[in-house]
């Protein structure tokens, strides 16, 4: 596997500049010059407002900053509401990326399920609100896939193939509809909705308790959207201004792993070409992510790897007894290190042919990026069904290494 280009920044501008980026298509957003409108009137009536007039001249109620901006030649953005307070707390922005079926939709409906009980992060006491309508609908929709049907909803690669309009120089009834302007405005980006989030945490300082915040952007990529050019839309612009990026690598997809692993008949195989498929997203991937972005490593579905061997072929593949990989519900990092080393050392063996990621990251990644071993599950699903309920293995791992690498507010240096 041949990178492109020398840089892992590519040509992409803005990357991971500072100040903050519409949560929607990524754009620097100047809190000074952007647009507000009444969220209450635009049902009614659509005008928009300089960032200076703080209440609606008709109703008096608070105005909401959107994503557009006139330059003096013509207006940009992509005219999707700006979520509450988003310009007075920091924001956390994580892409989540990898080939089709290697377990990124298991992940986040097993972690979003986690979010919702308060047990991420190792039961620190961090608190999730909904920053917009669309992700408080997505994760209830997967709490119920996952609670009633027993099932992970996938990840949707068909998006609208509207990049080349332009969703502010639609016709005024359209303009007129907020609702519009934000679903024109998210699918001519060519990825699924992000994942908006408030995250907060109650800590005491000194003799005073005082609340923590922060804003978690996470956005889920199709494997067939990075795999076909043609469909990724604005991604390597996501890619570019990510704070991290979660890169998935689905063991089964390792043909040495997988011819010697005694896998269930309920599991379905990935075919044949998909190591070679997984070898050409991760290459793009890394051509598109920005200069400061953290890369993380995540080898998935982990049950299969640190079971009892059936048989002296399996224990040829398998972790051997003495791998720090093991059921946990604490974070700790010295132990996130540990499987570092180790998930490294296990991809750097010849035969299963993935020593080149390791090449690559240690080479254009010096020390922004880190290795994890996880299983959203637990065990493994017959086909997209969940016959017990998920029993994850290191899921907080990545979350967690991330917001202490960016300096999240919401988790001290040393814990």
């Amino acid at each position: 596997m041949l990178r492109r280009n020398g840089n892992a920044t590519g040509s992409r501008r803005n990357g991971n500049a500072t100040g903050h980026r519409c949560p929607y298509c990524m754009e620097v957003l100047d809190k000074r010059r952007i647009r507000k409108v009444c969220p209450n009137c635009m049902t009614r009536t659509y005008r928009e407002y300089g960032s200076d007039v703080e209440k609606c001249p008709d109703c008096k109620r608070q105005l909401k900053y959107i994503c557009r901006w006139n330059d003096g030649e013509a207006y940009n953005g992509c005219g999707c509401m700006i979520p509450e307070d988003y310009f007075d707390v920091p924001t956390r922005i994580i892409a989540l990326a990898g080939a089709k079926a290697t377990g990124k939709s298991q992940f986040l409906s097993v972690l979003m399920h986690r979010m919702g009980t308060g047990t991420i992060c190792g039961n620190i006491g961090l608190g999730f609100l909904y920053a917009d309508a669309m992700t408080k609908k997505k994760v209830k929709a997967n709490k119920e896939e996952l609670a009633q049907k027993k099932t992970v909803q996938e990840t949707n690669p068909d998006y609208l193939d509207n990049s080349n309009d332009d969703p502010l120089n639609e016709s005024l009834e359209k303009a007129n509809s907020h609702a519009y302007r934000q679903s024109n405005a998210k699918s001519a980006a060519n990825v699924s909705d992000p994942y908006i989030f408030l995250v907060s945490r109650s800590v005491v300082n000194g003799r005073k308790r005082e609340e923590r915040k922060e804003y978690l952007i996470l956005f889920d990529t199709a494997g067939e959207s990075l795999e076909k050019e043609e469909k990724r839309g604005r991604i390597p612009e996501y890619m570019a201004a990510a704070d991290a990026v979660l890169f998935f690598v689905d063991p089964l997809q390792i043909p040495a792993v997988r011819d010697r692993i005694k896998i269930p008949e309920n599991i379905k195989l990935p075919p044949e070409e998909a190591t070679e498929r997984n070898s050409w997203v991760f290459d793009t991937v890394v051509d598109m992510v920005g200069s400061k972005t953290r890369f993380c490593l995540v080898l998935t579905k982990v049950d299969m790897l640190i079971k009892d061997p059936a048989t002296d072929e399996e224990a040829e593949i398998l972790f051997p007894p003495s791998s720090p990989v093991r059921r946990s519900d604490a974070v700790d990092y010295s132990e996130i290190d540990a499987i570092s080393d180790f998930v490294k050392w296990y991809l750097m063996q010849e035969e299963l042919e993935t020593g080149n990621m390791v090449r690559v990251l240690e080479g254009s990644f010096a020390n922004r990026h880190k290795f994890f071993a996880l299983s959203s599950l637990g065990h493994a699903p017959s086909g997209n069904k969940i016959e017990i309920k998920p029993d994850p293995i290191r899921i907080d791992d990545p979350l967690s290494w991330v917001l202490r690498e960016t300096g999240s507010t919401l988790l001290s240096k040393g814990r």
